[in-house]
């Protein structure tokens, strides 16, 4: 079973951004250590989109628009996580990497909590 996370942190539907406000962080549920396998890439702020778009097409996934700080990719017991390694905005890295981590764990690319 394949499960792809969109963790666009600048949605394309919205001009939010995320940072280290406490409304970006994961669900208590999914705010926790990763314990599959992590791949993180932390990358300069303006190579993040592309490299999140790559990792999209490489698994079979369109495009997606929007400019984004970060993305997740989920498989099995593998996640793979891309986000960007200095502060742009109000977006800091560790912020953007918590985030992501909770797409690993199940919290949905809608930022659902069920």
């Amino acid at each position: 079973m394949i499960k792809i996370v969109f963790a666009l942190l600048t949605l394309s539907t919205t001009s939010a951004v995320a940072n280290d406000l406490a409304e970006w962080n994961p669900p208590s549920q999914y705010d926790r250590p990763y314990h599959g396998q992590l791949i993180e890439r932390s990358l300069s702020p303006h190579l993040v989109d592309g490299a999140c778009q790559s990792l999209f097409a490489k698994h079979g996934f369109k495009s997606i628009g929007g400019k984004m700080r970060g993305c997740a990719y989920h498989k099995d017991n593998t996640c793979w996580i891309i986000y960007i390694n200095k502060q742009h905005g109000k977006s800091s890295p560790a912020a953007v990497r918590r985030h992501e981590i909770g797409h690993c764990n199940g919290w949905q690319a809608n930022h659902s909590e069920d």
